[in-house]
C-alpha cells in the first residue's frame, strides 16, 4: 500500500495557499492558523513564484504532486560546515557496529566517543 502521508508543514503551507485563493488576506489567514503574517506572506509568495510551472500539469497528477511538494517546501540552508570528514564518519559507524568491550552491554555515546579518540 502506498503511504498517503503528508508533513504537517506541507499540509499547513497548503492549507494558506487555498485560503489566499478564497481571497483571505495574510492577516485574516494568520489569525485562523494561528501564524505571523510573515509565513504566511512568505508561502503566498513562493506559491505565486511557481504557479506558472504548474500550468499544464492538470493530466500528470504525479509531476503536479511532487512539483507542489517542491515548491511548498524548506529551501536547504547552508548551515554550519561538518566537523568531520567523511571518511572519520564511516570509522565511527563502523565501530558503532562492532561488539562493545565485555564489560559494557552496549554502546553509550561516551564509551563510544572514548573508544574513538583511543583508536
Amino acid at each position: 500500500a502506498r503511504s498517503r502521508e503528508v508533513a504537517y508543514s506541507l499540509l499547513q503551507r497548503v492549507q494558506i495557499v487555498l485560503s489566499a485563493a478564497e481571497g483571505n488576506n495574510n492577516k485574516t489567514i494568520a489569525e485562523k492558523m494561528g501564524l505571523c503574517e510573515e509565513t504566511v506572506g512568505l508561502w503566498k509568495k513562493r506559491w505565486l513564484e511557481g504557479s506558472v510551472e504548474l500550468e499544464g500539469l492538470a493530466n500528470k497528477p504525479k509531476k503536479l504532486r511532487l512539483l507542489i511538494e517542491e515548491m511548498l517546501s524548506d529551501r536547504a540552508r547552508s548551515g554550519t560546515p561538518g566537523k568531520f570528514t567523511p571518511e572519520q564518519l564511516c570509522r565511527v559507524m563502523r565501530l558503532a557496529c562492532e561488539s562493545p568491550p565485555e564489560h559494557i552491554s552496549h554502546w553509550s555515546h561516551a564509551d563510544l566517543a572514548r573508544e574513538v579518540i583511543k583508536r
